[in-house]
This record gives C-alpha cells, structure tokens and sequence, in this order.
C-alpha cells in the first residue's frame, strides 16, 4: 500500500517540478486570480474559463523571476457540455513576466467618504510589452496584498511600491 505524502513533500515536489518548468529556483507561490479587460488577456495570450471571475492561479515567485500559473480547469456543467461537442479540454497556462521590457507592481488605492484606504487583498500591474503597449490588470490575492508586495519586493528585477 503507498503511503500518504506529508504536506512538506508534496510542497518540495511542486516547487521542484515548477523550477524545473520555468528553468528557476521557486522560492514561493502565492494564490491570486487574473483580473483583466478582453483585451489584456488576449494580449497576454491567457484565456479565462469565466471572464467575468477573471482566472484564479498561482503567482510562482522564483529566484530571478515571476510567473503566473493557472491549473486546466472547468466546471462540471462546462465539463460536460465540452464533452459533448468534442472540443478540447482545457490546458494549462502560463504567464512569464520576462515577457515585459519592464513591469511595476503597487498597491491599488481606494476612496472613500472618509479619505483613501487601500485595497487589502488587490494590487495592480503596469507592464511594457517590446512593442511598447503598456497593459494594466490585477491580480486579487488570497493573501493580504501588503504581504504578496513585500514577497515580491524581495525579487531581484521587481519593482513593486506600497505607498
């Protein structure tokens, strides 16, 4: 009989096979999702499973790089009726952030009737494509943002501001 995987492992597995995909040391993975206009998405070549949920994955944060990874997934009812048209399942995607000639990551400000506050668990991203178009989205963290920022903000080559 095989026996359970402690959580540690399977941790150390993940990060191995994720280092392995992105030929880089993963120091950390953080749980957002995606939120981005048509446009974005199609630009960053990514395609949602529900544009208007965005597209919940992984922020894969390496030793000298950022990614973004999102797991194939579909809801059952989705699940079926692709089933009965033949179409393909849904792949894996990928997101590099050596894509950008340049990208900043900041705190999303909010007001309200009493000044600003920010955003707890959302922060933006501002990012330069070689063709020079500029692309903002966001990314809803499970964790409070300041925290996701100052991870961040431990990467070589990241610039991230909290203000």
């Amino acid at each position: 009989m095989k026996e359970r995987q402690s959580d540690a492992q399977l941790r150390r597995e993940f990060f191995t096979e994720m280092g392995e995909r992105f030929g880089d040391e993963v120091l950390s993975v953080e749980m957002v999702c995606l939120e981005a206009d048509d446009d974005v998405f199609a630009a960053l070549e990514l395609k949602p499973v529900q544009k208007e949920i965005g597209l919940w994955g992984l922020l894969v944060l390496c030793k000298k790089s950022l990614h973004f990874y999102a797991h194939p997934t579909e809801s059952p009812l989705l699940g079926l009726f692709r089933a009965a048209s033949n179409r393909k399942p849904p792949a894996e995607q990928t997101l590099s952030f050596n894509k950008f000639t340049n990208f900043n990551i900041r705190s999303v400000e909010k007001k309200t009737l009493f000044g600003t506050s920010r955003e707890k668990y959302l922060i933006a991203v501002d990012a330069e494509l070689s063709a020079g178009k500029t692309l903002g989205f966001y990314f809803r963290t499970q964790n409070k943002a300041a925290a996701v920022l100052e991870k961040l903000g431990a990467l070589a080559g990241c610039r991230t501001e909290y203000l």
